[in-house]
């Protein structure tokens, strides 16, 4: 039989040469020390060369290399991610040893440490787009600290763009936190997202919080200001100097109707008086109660005007008069709107952001 690591005649139902063995352990674990020494003096060497002449002189083959020098970079990057934090020196080594140990850098991203690493990294562009709106100044070398931290980690452009977009949303929910968007904030959230290439496709429901907080300043402003762009003909009336300030599909409305059941009641003795005459006593229905149930009149478009609010579907439609509304109530799907009158129904209107619509209908009486 030939030895396994060296490949010679290693002796009837023999499989190793005993020194080989020796040897091939001995080189495990010099390799391993050669890497714990250029991580800890940050300086790479020639440690490609060094790797692949210990690979071929203590025989070590590339099955089993590879996976030695993923464990060794993987045990590097937990050791920095250790303490909770990861330093940009700590980062450019790990970068380093990549190459010279002929690991592809797309594919640390599908390991535990790496996973990490990308959060750091996420994590340091999305804290320079911060900074950029806290400091007010997009002029600055926003461009190029982000370009830093992409050549300091090695994102690719895709991951970069995804971090960007990440901090831009937070960007957003930041200034939206007290559900209103300055004229300032806006002036520069649409210039951080046209710096940084992002448009509506990619995050359309942070366009549509930063829409929301436009909208709401205005109406506290007492400005009726139509912000929406309508592609589509609505099947709404407006009355002149009516605006549209925002519209909302996919909104299910729930009708209150009040209905009356009567409780006990009896049916009493008749007695006759006359002739075809008869008289009921103790006979009464019973005490009448009334119960609210709601009715689920489906799905449609809302649309809340300076002077109304419209709510359309394939079969039914409600229109509430902004200043005839009695009483407009915040639950935690949406809110529920009743206007004047006795018989006047309550309808529940279930939207995506039941605060907003909160916020806008009980503000609509200062335009």
């Amino acid at each position: 039989m030939k030895c396994r690591f060296c490949g010679e005649p290693s002796g009837f139902l023999k499989r190793e040469h005993e020194e080989c063995r020796k040897a091939f352990e001995y080189g495990q674990k010099y390799i391993r020390e050669c890497i714990d020494y250029i991580y800890d003096h940050r300086d790479c060497m020639n440690i490609s060369e060094v790797i692949a002449d210990s690979a071929s002189r203590y025989h070590i083959s590339s099955k089993v290399l590879y996976p030695l020098l993923w464990q060794c970079w993987q045990d590097k990057a937990a050791e920095a991610l250790k303490d909770g934090e990861v330093s940009e020196d700590e980062i450019t080594i790990l970068r380093k040893m990549l190459p010279a140990m002929r690991i592809d850098i797309a594919e640390i991203w599908q390991t535990k440490a790496g996973e990490m690493i990308l959060a750091y990294g996420k994590k340091a562009i999305k804290q320079i787009l911060i900074k950029s709106i806290d400091d007010k100044s997009l002029q600055g070398n926003l461009q190029e600290q982000i370009r830093h931290i992409q050549e300091l980690y090695g994102f690719s452009d895709q991951i970069v763009k995804s971090c960007a977009l990440d901090g831009w949303k937070s960007c957003v929910a930041e200034a939206y936190e007290d559900h209103l968007i300055s004229l300032e904030e806006e002036k520069l959230l649409d210039q951080l997202a046209e710096q940084l290439k992002i448009t509506q496709a990619d995050a359309p429901e942070t366009f549509l919080k930063l829409a929301r907080g436009i909208v709401l300043r205005n109406v506290l402003n007492g400005e009726a200001v139509s912000s929406l762009r309508i592609t589509n003909q609505l099947p709404v009336m407006l009355q002149k100097g009516e605006v549209i300030l925002w519209l909302e599909n996919d909104v299910t409305v729930y009708e209150g109707r009040v209905r009356r059941t009567y409780q006990g009641g009896s049916a009493g003795m008749s007695f006759r008086v006359a002739k075809g005459v008869y008289v009921r006593t103790g006979s009464y229905r019973g005490e009448p109660v009334e119960t609210t149930e709601s009715v689920n009149l489906g799905s449609g478009c809302m649309v809340i005007t300076n002077k109304n609010i419209f709510w359309i579907s394939g079969t039914k439609s409600v229109k509430l008069q902004a200043k005839k509304i009695a009483t407009v109530i915040p639950v935690s799907d949406g809110v529920v709107i009743q206007k004047e009158g006795v018989t006047a129904r309550p309808y529940h209107f279930i939207t995506a952001d039941p605060c907003f619509t909160y916020n806008l209908v009980i503000n609509l009486n200062l335009l």
